[in-house]
């Protein structure tokens, strides 16, 4: 085909750098489940998507399914910054749809960035080998539309994934506290919270940030928060890693990591790091860096996805009036607490609902159509939409389709 995907025709068709691509359509499939046994969570998913995804570098990015399965403890056990595991190369975790979410290096340990954003589609993810996978905050950009994640000024942000270590991915919209460096999940009991844009120089080394009000018993003490630079996602485990599991031939594993590139790789200073420190070297602000990770690179030579600038990564929340996204704060006296918005332009108002359903054998559904999946860090419900959605979750139903250049 030859079409460009747009608004009009629902996102069907080629990405703008493409002259011509074929479609595909694949069924999303991902699944939760609980295991009493060895009190753990077994993730199944088969990598693909639940949006339309793109394929930027023609023969070689067929989008294939997957075979994901990995459990994680029940209740993450969160360890000193000193016992912190870096990361391996590949997957560090897993997305709520059940795609891949790598970390912020590549084959030669390197930022990713530069190299790989060229090869992104409007959602921020390209296929390796096959498999469909995140390094970023999977937004719309480039006007694309559908994608896994969303943020928002005056919204708290949703759970995007699970790390290996069994602690959450949560987006970059937290309840912040300057004067304790932690987030609250209860804004009415922190005496100093902004409800933020979570960046860089929040988060500790791994990438995550203590939760003051969680609790250990339940394994809320911690969470990654994606952000817009360096490392972006994760790269190393605050969590006990010794408690997950992978498989091995018919049985389980031990989880362990053998591949890693270590903390803050630069390669002996052959290559940059796409963090705060050097994007503000370059004038750049979170939502305005427009630069084209080709003008930065090295090396001179030009790939698919030209349209990408460093700001689709390096982004600001839809309706941010400054670059902290500050919307709203609470003060505390002796008798109460309240929350005030800090601006005037923004009025919004926040209502979490968590869902609970306890479960003990996998249920793993495919359709032609669709599926979602809701996570908590305890608790997972898996939707499948057709033409009725279950009675426990509302879901929207969205054709992926897979487009890759002739």
């Amino acid at each position: 085909m030859t079409t460009t995907a747009s608004a009009s025709n629902n996102w069907v068709g080629c990405h703008p750098d493409m002259n011509e691509c074929y479609r595909t359509q694949l069924a999303c499939s991902v699944s939760m489940t609980y295991l009493s046994g060895p009190d753990k969570y077994q993730f199944d998913s088969n990598g693909i998507p639940d949006h339309n995804a793109w394929g930027m570098a023609g023969n070689s990015a067929t989008i294939v399914e997957q075979s994901n399965s990995f459990r994680v403890p029940r209740v993450p056990v969160l360890l000193d910054i000193d016992s912190m595991t870096p990361a391996g190369q590949g997957a560090i975790a897993f997305a709520k749809n059940g795609v891949s979410i790598f970390g912020p290096y590549n084959s030669g340990c390197c930022d990713a960035t530069f190299e790989e954003i060229r090869s992104m589609d409007y959602c921020l993810g390209h296929p390796a080998n096959g498999n469909y996978h995140y390094h970023y905050f999977s937004k719309n950009t480039e006007g694309g539309a559908g994608c896994l994640n969303s943020c928002a000024a005056g919204v708290v942000s949703d759970l995007v994934g699970v790390a290996k270590d069994g602690f959450p991915i949560y987006g970059p919209m937290q309840w912040w506290s300057p004067s304790e460096e932690k987030i609250y999940l209860d804004a009415a009991a922190c005496a100093d919270c902004e409800l933020r844009q979570i960046r860089e120089y929040q988060t500790d080394v791994c990438g995550g940030i203590e939760v003051a009000d969680g609790s250990a018993e339940d394994g809320t003490t911690y969470r990654y928060i994606v952000t817009g630079t360096f490392p972006f996602n994760l790269q190393c485990y605050r969590g006990d890693i010794s408690l997950s599991r992978t498989p091995a031939g018919a049985g389980w594993r031990e989880f362990t990591v053998n591949n890693s590139c270590g903390i803050n790789n630069t390669e002996g200073g052959t290559c940059e790091l796409m963090n705060e420190d050097f994007l503000q070297s370059l004038g750049c602000t979170p939502g305005n860096c427009p630069y084209n990770p080709n003008t930065l690179r090295k090396l001179n030579y030009w790939q698919r996805s030209r349209t990408h600038v460093v700001d689709d990564v390096y982004h600001q929340c839809d309706g941010c009036t400054d670059d902290n996204c500050i919307t709203y704060t609470t003060t505390t006296s002796t008798t109460s607490t309240t929350t005030t918005p800090t601006t005037t332009t923004t009025s919004t108002t926040t209502t979490t609902t968590t869902t609970t359903t306890s479960t003990t054998t996998t249920t793993t559904t495919t359709s032609t159509t669709t599926t979602t999946t809701t996570t908590t860090t305890t608790t997972t419900t898996t939707t499948t939409t057709t033409t009725t959605t279950s009675t426990t979750s509302t879901t929207t139903t969205t054709r992926k389709l897979k487009f890759r250049k002739l």
